[in-house]
């Protein structure tokens, strides 16, 4: 292709790289995410022992506190959450100090020793409780995670108050109060869910997006169970917000980094595409270009051996020098070729003319007889045919009417039609009667018949002076007969075998009579079997209406009308046998001479 005389080149490199950069660009961004998977799986995992220890470390110093207090302190907190939001007042603080100096120690179980005393030594009791598990949480929580957002709480789990904070504490902020509720669907809880369905399971680890707060956080769940059914949770949350973002900065820099290394690879890419490829693409089509215009296969072999590439270019510019010889070796040999065509297409021309020198063409054939009148014509499916026909005066008073078909087309069965022709003439010139002349020619045929062609005839003598027609068939079409005041019809005669297969076939000789305005029409089996695109055949009956469609006129124009209905019949069908037919009229010379043979055509 060329734009403003210059060569068009397809941009290789650019082809190449719009494919493999989203390719490359698509791998490396899930290895990156499978990097930031990986690493945030670990670290969370690596923080599993840390986070137990010390969720464990404050629920057994939880479980001192409320070992037997369990169940009436969360019922407590859940009926009393503002009582719990409050702290401890001193009128509270020297009640249960008084209510402990009578006991003589400190309430162990608020079941067995504070139960039933007033509303005002519980509400202290619990809130010094709550003050425990401060302690614990405080203590534990943030030895572990000083330098962590972490969280700790114990959350209700019970049906009713699903939940409910119990109590919260968050090592670098606020956090909710006792009786308030965390924005929770325990669907989004596959860990809660998974201790609540199994109350035997020690702890459980889940990631969790904005719980216990905004952020992200892992989060290790011990059960608090009573009576074998987990009424709330323990849970120890770390915010991993800090790690992931450094994971990211991380993967930005990594990002960074290949795709520096992806433009250096490009580049290197793009240099060795070029010299490797687009180099030698552009020689070999420049090489190509000119070869079309010069055909100089020396310039494009002396140029082909300059690719030293050893790569499938290297080996393509070899082809093309192989291809080039090539081309020259088969222009020679078609030029050659073609002038062997040039010479077999005149010789078939010269052959044409030759078979139709062969034939009568000369019309009116016999200028000086005023009895009879008689037109024939054969056109060849090929350059040559295989049919002939013939007539000629055996003496003044007989004209010989033959008309035949040779197995196959072209130039062989133009050399044994015109073999079969002379043989068939020749025999009748000698005054022998029709039956022996094809019986004569049948022997003779079959003695020299190595390719076993064959040949229909149709052979009749005509007696001018009385019309009577002494005749042969072997194996051929059946004649059309017209008579004065009737029409064309098929004649009644006998067949005989198709010449030059049985060397003893014997043939049947009969008679008939055409009437003085008669006329008699033969033909070969290519009129009747012509065929439309349809595959649909012309047929003898065609062939009999357009007769009696022109009865009365002179032979010529017979034979025109049938051919002009055949060409018509047929449209664009191609030809695939020979067309021929023969037709003569015994002109009845009275009637000419009173005027009436005018009156007859007319008929």
């Amino acid at each position: 292709m060329k734009k403003n005389g210059k060569i068009k080149n397809n941009k290789l490199f650019f082809q190449i790289s719009i494919i493999l950069i989203p390719i490359f660009l698509l791998i490396t961004v899930g290895i990156m995410w499978l990097m930031y998977s990986v690493s945030i799986d670990e670290y969370l995992k690596a923080q599993n022992v840390y986070i137990e220890d010390a969720a464990y470390s404050s629920f057994v110093r939880l479980n001192e506190i409320l070992d037997k207090d369990l169940n009436w302190y969360l019922k407590y907190c859940e009926e009393h959450p503002d009582v719990m939001n409050e702290k401890l007042t001193e009128e509270e603080s020297k009640a249960y100090n008084d209510f402990v100096d009578q006991l003589g120690h400190k309430p162990e179980s608020y079941t067995d020793e504070v139960s039933g005393h007033s509303e005002l030594i519980e509400r202290a009791y619990a809130k010094i409780t709550q003050n425990n598990i401060v302690d614990i949480f405080a203590d534990y929580t943030l030895s572990f995670y000083n330098t962590k957002q972490t969280y700790s709480f114990i959350m209700d789990t019970s049906e009713q108050y699903m939940g409910t904070v119990i109590y919260a504490f968050y090592s670098h902020g606020t956090c909710k109060k006792t009786g308030e509720r965390f924005d929770f669907d325990l669907s989004d809880h596959s860990g809660i869910k998974k201790l609540m369905n199994n109350p035997m399971e020690n702890s459980v680890f889940e990631r969790a997006k904005d719980f216990p707060d905004e952020g992200n956080y892992y989060i290790c769940y011990i059960p608090i169970a009573v009576n074998g059914e987990v009424k709330a949770v323990f849970g120890v949350a770390s915010n991993w917000d800090d790690f992931r973002a450094q994971v990211l900065f991380n993967l930005r820099i990594v990002f960074m980094i290949i795709l520096a290394g992806l433009l250096f690879v490009i580049i290197l890419m793009q240099y060795i595409i070029y010299s490797r490829a687009v180099s030698p693409i552009k020689k070999i089509q420049r090489v190509v270009r000119e070869y079309t215009q010069d055909k100089d296969s020396g310039k494009v072999i002396s140029q082909m051996t300059q690719i030293k590439e050893k790569n499938e270019f290297g080996l393509l510019s070899e082809d093309i020098s192989g291809l080039a010889k090539e081309i020259e070796y088969y222009t020679s040999e078609m030029v050659k070729l073609t002038g062997e065509r040039e010479r077999a297409a005149a010789e078939l021309e010269m052959a044409k003319k030759i078979q139709a020198d062969q034939l009568p063409s000369d019309f009116p054939a016999f200028p000086g007889r005023e009895d009879f009148d008689i037109y024939a014509s054969m056109t060849p499916a090929k350059e040559v045919g295989g049919d002939f026909y013939d007539f000629f005066l055996v003496d003044d008073y007989h004209l010989a009417l033959v008309i035949a078909d040779v197995s196959g087309k072209g130039v062989p069965a133009a050399l044994f039609m015109m073999m079969s022709k002379n043989l068939i003439r020749n025999l009748t010139m000698m005054g022998l009667s029709p039956k022996e002349v094809m019986e004569r020619a049948n022997q003779t045929i079959c003695a020299n018949n190595k390719q076993k062609m064959f040949v229909t005839v149709w052979l009749g003598i005509l007696e001018i002076s009385t019309g009577k027609v002494t005749a042969v068939n072997a194996g051929h079409e059946i004649p059309i007969i017209h008579q004065p005041g009737g029409e064309f019809a098929m004649l009644e005669e006998p067949h005989g075998l198709i010449a030059g297969l049985f060397d003893n076939a014997r043939y049947t000789q009969y008679e008939f009579a055409l009437q003085k305005g008669g006329t008699l029409f033969v033909y070969t089996d290519g009129v009747a079997e012509a065929a439309n695109t349809d595959d649909e055949q012309f047929g003898e009956q065609r062939i009999t209406q357009v007769l009696c469609a022109n009865k009365g006129k002179l032979p010529k124009e017979l034979l025109e009308s049938v051919h002009a209905q055949v060409n018509e019949f047929v449209g664009q069908a191609q030809q695939f046998d020979d067309l021929t037919m023969l037709a003569v009229t015994l002109k009845d010379n009275r009637r000419d001479n009173n005027g009436d043979q005018n009156d007859k055509a007319q008929e």
